[in-house]
C-alpha cells in the first residue's frame, strides 16, 4: 500500500475482503497506515464477516457492510451433496496449524483428517484418526471425504469466516464448531450446527449427536445457497451505488456481477500491482468503469463453438501474410507477441506455421475462441485465456508486438483498448477492414450482422492513431486475398454452383483484379481497398489537443 498509494486515481474504488479475524488492535493498525498515507476512506468499501467487524471497523471510520466472504464460494463448482455411504463420524480439513486446535478432536470416533498448505507454520500433533491424506487431494476428492462423513469439524477460536465451514454446509454436511470469532458463525443454525465447548468431551458429544441424528444434506445446502444469494444481492445493490456515483449508466449491476462471478471472486494471492497501478510514466490501465456490453459478450461467448472454419482459415492468412510483411520490411523479428481479439486463432495458426515468433499469447472475450485455439496445440503457443475485454491481464512493456487484427471494428470503446495494447507492448499492429464509403449508412444492418459497430477507412484510422499521439512506422492497403474471395463467393454468398470450371474462372477474374489494384496510385488504393493495416509505435504522450 505504501508503495502504490500514490498512483491511485478517485476513479478507483476498492472492495476489501476480510480474509482473517481483525481485532480492534488490528483494525486501529489500519486505521492508522490509511491516517499515514492520506488515503481516502470513501473509495473503500469493507465486506465485514460478522457483526464484530462492522462494529471494530466502523469505529474505526471505515464504511461497509455485512457480505460474509464465504457467499463468493460458487455452489455450482465442486462441492456439492453427492449422497455417499458414511465412513466417518467426523472430518476436519485444514492445515496442521495450531490455530486449528485438533487436539479437541482428541476423542472423537472414526475421525477423517485432511491437510493442505500449511504456509510454512509449525506443524501441530494431529489425534487419533481412520484417515489422513499422505499427499494433496483435488477438490473433487476432498467433496467425496466430507460427504463419506456425519459431519465437519471447525475448531479454531479466531480465524477468517474459514472456506472449510461452508464447504462442508455446500456438500449438506452439518458442521461441529467451538465458540469463534471471524464470521463463520454467521451461516450455522440449530439444524445445520452445533456450538460446543472448547474441550474434547463436548466436541466428541457433540459429533456422537450427529451421527444418531443425521440431518437432511439437501436442505443444509439449500440454506447455505439461500443466505448466500441474500449476501451477494446486498452487493449487487452496493455495486449499483457505484455505478451511479461514477456516472454508468449503460451497464446493469445485476447483469455485470452474473457476467463476472467467479469462484472466491480471487485470481491470484499474489496480485500483479504494478500492473494494476503503474507509474505516471507508464501507460494507464483501462479504468474500471469500462466493460463490455452483457448483450455483445453473449453474442460472442459461443461465436467459434463449431470450431476453425474454411473462411476464417483463408482469411486468417492473408491477415498473417500483412503482419509477415510489416515486420520482415521493418527488421522486426518479435521473441514475444499478444493477439489481442484472437477468435479461434487463425492468424497466430498461420504464424505458428511460419515459426514467425517463439512465445505467442493470446486473449479474447469468447471462451469458445479461446477452447478452439487451445485445441489446435500450437508449438508455439504459451498461453491463451479470456479477457474482459478492455483490461489485458499483463504488466507493462510485456511483449515486443501485440496484434490486433479485424477487431477495432468490434469494440465500443476502441481508444480505451489501444491505450491498454499500447500499455503492454514496445509496438502493435493493427488492422480493420475498410467498411466505409459514401452511404453506407444506409445498409447498416448488414454490418451490424457481422459485428461491425465502427467504420474506418485508412485516412480515419491513421487520424485515430495521431490523436492518441501514436508514431505509424508503416502500413500496408490490399484487398481481400484471390483464394479468400473465392471461397466466400462460393460457400458463404452462394452466387455459383462451385464447379471447378466456375472456380478457375472466379479465380483468374480476382487475379487481375489484384494486378489491377497494384497499378492504382496510393491514393486509389486507399479508396477501393477492403483491408488496412499498420504498423505503430507503442510510445505515446496521450491525447493532444488545443
Amino acid at each position: 500500500m505504501a508503495e502504490y498509494h500514490g498512483r491511485f486515481r478517485k476513479t478507483d474504488f476498492f472492495f476489501v475482503l476480510i480474509g482473517c479475524y481483525y481485532d480492534i488492535s488490528a483494525v486501529k493498525q489500519a486505521s492508522q497506515m490509511f491516517n499515514i498515507l492520506n488515503l481516502d476512506r470513501s473509495q473503500f468499501f469493507v465486506l465485514f464477516n460478522c457483526n464484530q467487524d462492522k462494529y471494530n471497523f466502523e469505529s474505526e471510520g471505515f464504511h461497509g457492510e455485512i457480505i460474509n466472504q464465504n457467499a463468493w464460494l460458487d455452489e455450482n463448482h465442486v462441492m456439492k451433496s453427492m449422497n455417499l455411504q458414511k465412513i466417518y463420524n467426523a472430518i476436519y480439513v485444514g492445515r496442521r496449524s495450531a490455530v486449528k486446535r485438533h487436539y479437541l478432536a482428541g476423542k472423537v470416533k472414526h475421525l477423517a483428517l485432511v491437510s493442505g498448505n500449511n504456509h510454512g507454520n509449525p506443524v501441530s500433533e494431529i489425534p487419533p484418526h481412520d484417515y489422513l491424506n499422505e499427499k494433496p487431494l483435488s477438490p473433487q476428492q476432498v467433496c467425496e471425504k466430507i460427504n463419506q462423513s456425519y459431519c465437519g469439524l471447525i475448531l479454531s477460536q479466531k480465524e477468517g469466516a474459514n472456506f472449510s465451514s461452508s464447504e462442508y454446509l455446500l456438500c449438506g454436511v452439518p458442521v461441529v464448531s467451538t465458540p469463534s470469532q471471524g464470521g463463520r458463525h454467521v451461516w450455522y443454525n440449530d439444524y445445520n450446527s452445533i456450538i460446543c465447548d472448547s474441550t474434547e468431551d463436548a466436541v466428541a458429544e457433540a459429533v456422537e449427536e450427529l451421527v444418531r441424528h443425521p440431518r437432511d444434506s439437501q436442505c443444509i445446502r439449500q440454506m447455505h445457497i439461500e443466505q448466500a444469494e441474500e449476501y451477494r444481492r446486498k452487493f449487487i445493490d452496493v455495486l449499483a451505488e457505484v455505478f451511479n456515483r461514477f456516472g454508468v449508466t449503460d451497464v446493469e449491476p445485476d447483469v455485470y456481477f452474473r457476467e463476472n462471478f467467479f469462484h472466491k471472486l480471487r485470481k491470484s494471492y499474489k496480485p500483479d500491482f504494478q500492473a494494476i497501478f503503474p507509474s505516471e510514466n507508464q501507460r494507464v490501465f483501462a479504468p474500471a468503469m469500462y466493460s463490455v456490453n452483457p448483450n455483445v459478450l453473449s453474442k460472442y461467448k459461443d461465436q467459434y463453438r463449431g470450431g476453425m472454419s474454411e473462411w476464417r482459415l483463408l482469411t486468417g492468412k492473408s491477415k498473417a501474410n500483412h503482419i509477415l510483411s510489416l515486420c520482415s520490411a521493418n527488421k522486426i523479428a518479435p521473441s514475444s507477441l499478444i493477439e489481442v481479439g484472437c477468435g479461434e486463432g487463425a492468424i497466430l495458426e498461420n504464424l505458428n506455421d511460419q515459426n514467425f515468433c517463439e512465445n505467442m499469447y493470446a486473449i479474447d472475450i469468447s471462451e469458445s475462441g479461446i477452447r478452439v485455439i487451445l485445441s489446435r496445440e500450437l508449438k508455439n503457443l504459451k498461453e491463451a485465456k479470456v479477457f474482459d475485454g478492455y483490461h489485458i491481464p499483463y504488466p507493462d512493456q510485456s511483449f515486443d508486438l501485440a496484434i490486433c487484427s479485424h477487431v477495432l471494428e468490434h469494440v465500443e470503446y476502441e481508444r480505451i483498448l489501444l491505450r491498454e495494447i499500447a500499455r503492454v507492448s514496445k509496438r502493435f499492429i493493427i488492422e480493420v477492414p475498410i467498411d466505409y464509403r459514401p452511404g453506407a449508412d444506409a445498409i447498416a444492418n448488414h454490418f451490424f450482422a457481422y459485428g461491425h459497430i465502427n467504420m474506418y477507412t485508412p485516412t480515419t484510422l491513421r487520424f485515430l492513431l495521431k490523436s492518441e499521439g501514436f508514431s505509424i512506422i508503416d502500413d500496408i492497403v490490399d484487398i481481400t486475398d484471390p483464394e479468400a474471395s473465392c471461397y466466400n463467393y462460393f460457400f458463404n454468398q452462394r452466387k455459383e454452383e462451385p464447379t471447378q470450371d466456375n472456380i478457375k474462372a472466379q479465380l483468374d477474374r480476382l487475379a487481375a483484379e489484384v494486378e489491377k489494384f497494384k497499378k492504382k496510385t496510393r491514393m486509389q488504393q486507399e479508396e477501393s481497398a477492403s483491408d488496412y493495416t499498420v504498423l505503430v509505435d507503442s510510445m505515446t504522450k496521450g491525447i493532444k489537443i488545443f
